[in-house]
């Protein structure tokens, strides 16, 4: 079909971009740090830690169908996505560990926030789905359950501001208008139709937000209006950099590959020596304060080249999304 054939195209380029990149043209997960370590083993833990700054909140509170089949399948479908990120977590920091045993200090943790019962549903289905799964998923690499917990409780928890993102003019280089300059104690909710692009000549922001709106139809502007009304700056992925046809900054990407995308892009930007040098050996690089633009460029280019060719080996039939939009 159309649809296979352009998932295909993509996966070819993508696997073409990495090649040229130097990072490996398989699926296997590049080593990362190891996240905030979470106590318990059946639905996660519920015991706030912000013991580490960088934070993944994913924002449950959009609710759940009421309706006992609707309810049942939006359940298993939020379930399943960060069931995926726990299972490729898993699988990278092991081989993290691995290779490199002293590195012990967390990098960032995934939460999820939303009304008590929908949190609670939610943490049950995914506790069986750990066990169902293949991989042995860590504890550390688990998601952490916030029942009850707003979106901005959790960013003021973590001392995150929502102030106003300015445009970015700081590079001589042809780009977007609606590129942004973002601060890393700012707090920003990621949505495919924001009118703002993050940089990716910065490091990434500390803390991000990501809607689990998980549908068989998109419906676009959703998470826009919800970073409207909890007064959280929106902004879309720089996607368009990857310079794949068919794969644009408005793109709205699954769950999964969001996570994985932020978690590889966190991890390289660790990577950049002061004079804009990329460590390879090591996840663990000096302040990246200093860096040259390009060379952080390269770090998103490599996360989101690897998250995407990671999303098309769990979908191979939807890799492109926008075509569906209504």
């Amino acid at each position: 079909s159309a649809e296979k054939d352009s998932s295909k195209v993509l996966a070819q380029a993508l696997q073409e971009k990495l090649a040229i990149s130097g990072e490996p043209t398989s699926c296997t997960p590049a080593r990362l740090s190891p996240p905030i370590h979470i106590n318990g083993s059946d639905a996660g833990n519920t015991t706030r830690s912000t013991s580490t700054r960088r934070t993944i909140i994913c924002d449950l509170w959009y609710g759940l169908p009421t309706q006992k089949r609707p309810r049942r399948e939006r359940v298993n479908a939020v379930a399943r996505q960060l069931c995926n990120f726990e299972c490729w977590s898993s699988s990278a920091n092991t081989a993290s560990c691995a290779t490199k045993s002293s590195r012990k200090n967390a990098k960032y943790r995934i939460v999820l926030v939303g009304g008590e019962g929908d949190v609670k549903v939610v943490g049950e289905r995914l506790g069986k789905l750990r066990m169902e799964a293949n991989t042995d998923i860590r504890e550390d690499c688990r998601v952490q359950l916030l029942p009850g917990v707003t979106v901005e409780d959790e960013c003021r928890a973590l001392g995150q501001s929502s102030c106003q993102f300015s445009s970015d003019n700081s590079s001589a280089k042809e780009e977007s208008s609606d590129d942004i300059v973002h601060s890393e104690e700012q707090a920003v909710y990621l949505s495919p139709d924001a009118e703002h692009t993050l940089s990716s000549r910065q490091k990434p922001p500390q803390t991000v937000i990501v809607g689990m709106l998980i549908d068989r139809r998109i419906q676009p502007n959703r998470s826009k209006l919800r970073a409207t009304k909890i007064n959280v700056n929106a902004a879309r992925l720089p996607m368009d950099e990857l310079r794949v046809e068919g794969l644009e900054n408005s793109e709205a990407l699954n769950v999964d590959t969001v996570l994985e995308l932020m978690a590889r892009w966190w991890d390289a930007a660790d990577m950049i020596h002061v004079d804009g040098s990329i460590d390879r050996s090591s996840c663990v690089g000096r302040d990246a304060d200093g860096a040259n633009s390009d060379s952080l460029t390269r770090c998103f280019l490599d996360a989101a080249s690897s998250a995407m060719v990671s999303h098309e080996d769990r979908h191979p039939n939807r890799a492109i999304h926008g075509t569906q939009r209504n």
